[in-house]
């Protein structure tokens, strides 16, 4: 637990905490802009938030950078830390002297308490368990209609926190990775087909293929029994090492091809002729005598000059592509000796085993786009189902959680609200929630309700400690506040919170706020040794 926080711009140099229910009283007049907020804002940096920095930049531009002391105690053992504004990303740790011993992350910070807190969710974060219950003014993490979520926050992300938080999250967890391995399977294979790297065919298609592959199997068998009953033959011929050296072959034929268009077009180019010639420049000055036909003759040189150029690059093309050909021509040659090697077939006429290695080659195309639309069926029917399962699995596990905050909630209004007012609801569903203050629109019974989630949320979760500031106490009949005092002292984990005019309640809730006071403070008594809110002749300009 918290022990301890130490800064040198307090008034009061140490604040020191204990177990559970932790008080920040202000004065009987409700004074504001004394310090109650920010000391909050201050026990949440110490737990590793940042709301300090970016909703309390006045302290820091009033008393520059500063530095905060904690000290934390876990089954009897302290343990010491300090983190500054200036630093506020990192976190210094310390032995029993304030000597320095290592500087860490604050995500290494953070995960450090979670452990010595003893949370035992893998899925979630320390600060995304904790923050959200850091209730404090500025932190708009307060809203009675949407209490779990921060302004901003989709209520699916609140969901998934909330989830997690519970403890139930494992086993969707496991059915989402099973999902996203199937939607990336099926996604690759839908990339490879639209770059063509694999077919892809259409029902209609899958079943015209199915038959094709009965049709081309029966002609294989057919000259397979022409050629006297020699199993081994066919089997030769189709055996998937020969299939693979006929596609590689396939391949070269297809590039020997392509070399040879272009060999054919560079050619054309080389041969075609088209020159501007003298005479036909004097022919046109006939006809337009103020023609410069020198000009024309600069030009043509120009165009000549360039042609030449071009014919020299055709040329070297020219010699490459033939240079390819010839290539890919002797590699075919070494492919069509090792087939004819590996089939060892010499009685067997050459065009009979052209037609099997043919017949081969295409039955395995077909069955590769078969294959390959079966697969594609075979994930979105197990993405259906496993998207099926997952929804099931939800629903179950927000039952089981709203059941279990539902009946928290009862238990706790019983001892709230003891006239009889019905207890809030929760409702979690997928992608949204319900939080429902029954029969009773005030504003002073929905902050009640909003203080009775957190309690049910501190009872029933590994949630570790609860802040909350003056601005839920409000609008809260005095007597309905005097039992969630009660209720607050019942509890064995830490809770810090700010209440002002500590005098106007019933002698047995001010006694328990007076005990549990570890903090006043007033106008004349701020939390910093520095007041620059108030208005002297330094701050007028």
């Amino acid at each position: 637990m918290l022990k301890t926080i130490k800064c040198d711009s307090f008034r009061t140099p140490i604040v020191n905490f204990h177990a559970g229910l932790n008080v920040i009283a202000g004065d009987s007049k409700a004074a504001n802009s004394i310090g109650k907020s920010t000391m909050l804002m201050i026990i949440d940096f110490a737990f590793g938030g940042s709301s300090y920095i970016t909703k309390n930049s006045d302290a820091i531009e009033a008393l520059g950078q500063h530095v905060f002391n904690f000290e934390f105690e876990f089954q009897d053992k302290p343990y010491y830390f300090s983190r500054s504004t200036e630093r506020d990303k990192f976190v210094s740790c310390y032995d029993s002297d304030y000597k320095v011993t290592s500087e860490i992350k604050l995500s290494e910070y953070t995960s450090m308490l979670k452990k010595l807190y003893g949370v035992d969710l893998p899925e979630i974060s320390f600060r995304d368990i904790v923050s959200l219950y850091s209730r404090v003014w500025g932190k708009k993490n307060y809203d009675i209609d949407k209490p779990l979520q921060i302004a901003g926050e989709a209520a699916t992300n609140a969901v998934i926190r909330f989830i997690k938080l519970c403890n139930r999250y494992s086993t969707i967890s496991s059915l989402e990775a099973q999902i996203k391995e199937l939607e990336d399977e099926k996604s690759a294979l839908n990339a490879a087909s639209k770059k063509s790297y694999l077919p892809s065919i259409t029902k209609k298609e899958y079943d015209k293929s199915l038959k094709q592959i009965v049709e081309i199997q029966a002609e294989i068998d057919a000259i397979s029994a022409d050629l006297e009953g020699i199993r081994s033959t066919r089997e030769a011929i189709i055996s998937k090492e020969v299939l693979e050296l006929r596609n590689i072959k396939s391949g070269l034929t297809q590039q020997k091809n392509a070399c040879e268009d272009r060999l054919k077009r560079t050619r054309q180019n080389l041969s075609s002729r088209n020159p501007v010639v003298q005479k036909k420049m004097e022919k046109l000055s006939e006809f337009f005598p103020t023609m410069d036909v020198s000009r024309l003759s600069e030009v043509n040189n120009f165009h000549s000059s360039i042609s030449n150029y071009l014919k020299d690059s055709l040329k070297k093309a020219e010699r490459e592509l033939l240079a390819q050909i010839a290539y890919l021509e002797e590699e075919i040659q070494k492919l069509d000796a090792e087939i004819t090697s590996k089939l060892n077939l010499t009685d067997t006429p050459k065009y009979t085993v052209d037609r099997l290695l043919e017949l081969a080659a295409e039955k395995s195309k077909v069955a590769q786009a078969v294959e390959i639309y079966e697969k594609k069926k075979d994930l979105d029917e197990s993405l259906s189902k496993a998207k099926k399962d997952l929804s099931e699995i939800k629903e179950k596990i927000l039952a089981q959680i709203n059941a279990m905050i539902n009946t928290a909630m009862v238990e706790l209004n019983k001892s709230i609200n003891t006239d009889g007012r019905m207890a809030p609801v929760l409702q979690l569903d997928e992608k949204k929630y319900i939080f429902t203050v029954q029969n009773d629109t005030g504003t002073g019974k929905a902050y009640t309700s909003l203080i009775t989630l957190d309690l049910a949320v501190l009872q029933t979760t590994e949630l570790p400690f609860l802040i909350h500031d003056t601005m839920l106490f409000k609008n809260i009949e005095n007597n309905i506040f005097e039992h969630i005092v009660e209720v607050y002292q019942s509890q064995s984990k830490q809770m810090f919170i700010a209440v002002d005019e500590i005098s106007k309640f019933e002698s047995n809730a001010m006694k328990a706020l007076e005990d549990n006071c570890i903090l006043r403070l007033s106008y004349s008594n701020t939390l910093f040794i520095k007041d620059w809110k108030k208005v002297t002749s330094e701050n007028v300009s």
